[in-house]
């Protein structure tokens, strides 16, 4: 009979021993070291605690069935002797060890693991370690490792390992090599994950290795059906053209067989989304051309409101079907998840979560940076598909500008170290990058294309404060004037633009279309609101709406007013102004509401820069051109880059050096100063609460098939259902503030999400302006 660890199981049905070769085998080609952490990673399963917790039998003290923080000493046993030879890196060491201790929680700050626990884990470590087959563990090791495997026990020098550690995460000091370190650290976690999981789900090694699924042949067939965007003016149409052809050849202006960061600078609405597209699957084809394998296009947005456009857009490229999960995912934040998704692996929040392994990727920029820094389960996961991808970041301006040094460091070493292709993609580019480090994709236009993209003049009326009431005025009047112009009126927060709206709507003759567009509404709200509108051409209409108009909403209007922004907002907002160069000279007015709101949400900063660009700008008349407009842009990130300290960079590079990942993302902190090493692109995760609103019976029907499936005794059926439900159940969903929020039901702490019913919508929620904040 074979020695009781090798008669243990890791799952169900499935032995340990094989569980850990296989888990060793798929990491081997990620390299050499990596096969350790595969190896030893559930080794603590091999305790009588988890087997009789994995059979069903009642297990005293739950703690002891715990199992990653035992495999992780063993291995770092096993490793100590090798690190007293200098055949090993102390860094390397114990970062092996912390996958392993880390391969259910997320990577922790790594002089907090040393030792990785008080006096009652030890405890528990030693009642564990007397209930494994030491002998039949290592016979088995020493076989599969080709040496020696000692006897573990828990008893390490853990100051002296803190102290050598923190020698060795000192030893390298330039930004460069900090951050080099640090993502083979994220990349080789977020490895061990992914074969962890394949191996317990039963994937075969190579199950989620295929071709390109887009191809170029498919953006070629879209456009010769007549699908390369709206009609609009020929020239703006013949801009467009030129843009996307020079984008597609430049993808071949590089080598092939490494990484490269890009650049895509052009007006709004000259095309940039189709040309990126065209660049990404022509730059593919290139990179398997020299010989690197088919790799995902991750495809980042700032906002999830604008997601589903860009998707829907992949939809029609692909053709007639519909594309599967395997060829187009869609993957950002739906709901806060509750106490379920802190449970394990089957919780609901890892159940919606996108392993970014479609062939296109659409997502958000907070998934992005998150993938970069915070070093969680999911994220590191995902960071392994960011390495050696095709990245698009789309509008990146709207990144905070205090984080610039930190994205460029980030970026520079992801596609140098891991053969990424990175593009950054806006009409107006902010200084992330000096140009020597870039390759522009945007051609030198001629003076009579360059023309083109002159329709509008901006009015700079920031001198007075506004009250809403005149601007509602001002907004009555325009939309008054003989030939019926539309309306765009952004401005800074949700409340500013449902006052105005409720204002707008009252003075206004009954049969003049008034729209409000905000994250107040639900996305599915959002998206009627959008199709209503676009069915508007040649009535008078009015939107009023946020910032979350501002990127990727192909709108156009003959009027636009926006509240005092950050100056790339503005030149967004603008964008939206005679788009496609079809109508009479559009109008954008950037006026200054009473109440400031620009410095509350955007922060002086940027607003103090975005003031004394314009002022430069427009001193004589306070009237200036698009093209003027988009010279302003130039001093404008002059001013931010020069303003901007690097403070924030040096205590969030310390982080990273120190291997801080907890503090990256926020968790742990104590001391009020460490909170400026969080990299958070949205801080509002405690402040929101999802809600599930129902308005009509479709969606009380996807309700009830979410309350199934959540409760479905069966874990693979309840996966497959919420993963089948998730898209429909995001588009009910809205995150209000909890000052808002309605009372918290009993499927809350489960799901991180309250329902409202039909029975009690009316309540909560209006289909025109969304979630009622009174």
């Amino acid at each position: 009979m074979a020695p009781a660890f090798q008669r243990c199981e890791s799952h169900p049905g499935k032995l340990l021993t094989v569980h850990l070769r296989d888990v060793a085998d798929r990491m081997a080609r990620h390299g050499p070291l990596l096969p350790l952490a595969g190896l030893f990673h559930d080794a603590g399963k091999a305790t009588e605690f988890f087997q009789m917790y994995l059979k069903g039998l009642p297990v005293a003290d739950l703690r002891l069935k715990q199992h990653a923080h035992l495999g992780g000493v063993w291995l770092l046993h096993h490793l100590l002797p090798k690190v007293a030879l200098n055949q090993l890196g102390m860094d390397q060491a114990i970062l092996l060890y912390l996958m392993v201790i880390c391969h259910h929680t997320g990577l922790k700050n790594a002089m907090d693991s040393l030792p990785p626990a008080d006096d009652s884990g030890q405890e528990r470590w030693t009642k564990q370690l007397q209930a494994l087959d030491h002998q039949g563990a290592e016979l088995w090791f020493t076989t599969a490792l080709n040496e020696p495997v000692s006897k573990v026990d828990s008893k390490l020098p853990w100051t002296k390992l803190r102290r050598q550690l923190f020698r060795a995460l000192h030893s390298v000091t330039s930004d460069l090599a900090i951050m080099s370190r640090f993502q083979h650290a994220l990349r080789s976690f977020g490895t061990l994950i992914e074969a962890d999981r394949d191996s317990a789900t039963g994937y075969a090694l190579d199950a989620f290795q295929s071709p390109a699924r887009y191809t170029i042949g498919h953006l070629d067939q879209f456009r010769a059906n007549g699908n390369f965007g709206v009609a609009g003016d020929p020239r703006v149409v013949s801009a467009r053209q030129q843009l996307f052809q020079a984008a597609v050849a430049g993808a071949n202006s590089q080598p092939g067989n490494s990484g490269y960061l890009w650049t895509l600078t052009a007006s709004t609405g000259a095309g940039k989304t189709l040309a990126a597209l065209g660049w990404a699957l022509r730059r593919r084809d290139t990179r398997i051309a020299a010989g690197l394998p088919p790799c995902p296009i991750i495809y980042a947005l700032p906002f999830t409101s604008i997601i589903d456009q860009n998707a829907a857009v992949l939809r029609r490229i692909w053709g007639d079907n519909e594309p599967d999960e395997s060829t187009l995912g869609v993957h950002h934040h739906i709901a806060e998840p509750g106490e379920l998704a802190q449970s394990g692996e089957q919780s609901l929040a890892r159940t919606w979560v996108e392993g970014w392994r479609a062939d296109i990727v659409c997502t958000t920029f907070v998934q992005v940076v998150n993938a970069l820094f915070h070093g969680t389960v999911a994220d590191a996961r995902r960071f392994s598909k960011l390495a050696g991808s095709i990245l698009i970041l789309d509008e990146v301006q709207a990144i905070p500008s205090k984080f610039w040094p930190l994205i460029n460091v980030a970026l520079r070493t992801l596609s140098s170290q891991w053969n990424t292709d990175v593009l950054l993609m806006t009409a107006t580019q902010p200084a992330i990058f000096e140009s020597t480090e870039i390759h522009e994709l945007c051609p030198d236009l001629s003076e009579a294309t360059r023309s083109v993209f002159d329709r509008y003049d901006v009015h700079v009326q920031t001198k007075e404060e506004l009250s809403l009431t005149s601007l509602a005025a001002r907004v009555c009047a325009v939309v008054s004037e003989p030939h019926n112009p539309s309306c765009l009126v952004i401005l800074n927060t949700i409340q500013e633009a449902l006052d105005l709206f409720a204002l707008v709507r009252g003075t206004l003759p009954t049969d003049t279309l008034v729209y409000h567009l905000s994250t107040n509404l639900r996305p599915k709200d959002r998206k009627r609101i959008l199709a209503e509108i676009a069915k508007c051409a040649g009535h008078s209409h009015v939107l009023i709406a946020t910032q979350v108009v501002e990127a990727g909403v192909d709108l156009s209007f003959d009027v636009v007013f926006r509240a005092l922004a950050p100056l790339d907002a503005v030149v967004q907002a603008a964008g939206r102004c005679n788009r496609h160069g079809t109508g009479p000279r559009g109008r954008v007015y950037l006026v200054n509401t009473k109440d400031q709101t620009g410095h509350l949400i955007y922060g002086d900063i940027l607003i103090a820069a975005a003031r004394d660009a314009l002022t430069t700008r427009a001193a004589q008349t306070g009237i200036f051109s698009e093209p003027n407009l988009r010279e302003c842009v130039v001093e404008y990130f002059r001013l931010v880059a020069t303003r901007t300290g690097r403070s924030t960079h040096r205590k969030v590079m310390e982080a990273i050096q120190l291997w801080e990942f907890a503090f990256l993302r926020g968790t742990g902190i104590e001391d009020q100063k460490d909170m400026d090493k969080v990299v958070q692109l949205i801080d509002e995760r405690g402040e929101t609460v999802s809600h599930y609103v129902e308005v009509d019976s479709s969606d009380a029907e996807i309700w009830r098939q979410f309350s199934d499936a959540i409760s479905s005794g069966d874990p693979s059926k309840r996966r497959s259902r919420l993963r089948q439900l998730r898209p429909e159940f995001g588009q009910r969903t809205v995150n209000v503030s909890r000052r808002f929020a309605a009372h918290r039901d009993s499927l809350f702490e489960s799901t991180g999400v309250i329902h409202v019913p039909q029975s009690v919508c009316q309540q909560f929620y209006d289909i025109n302006t969304g979630w009622k904040r009174s």
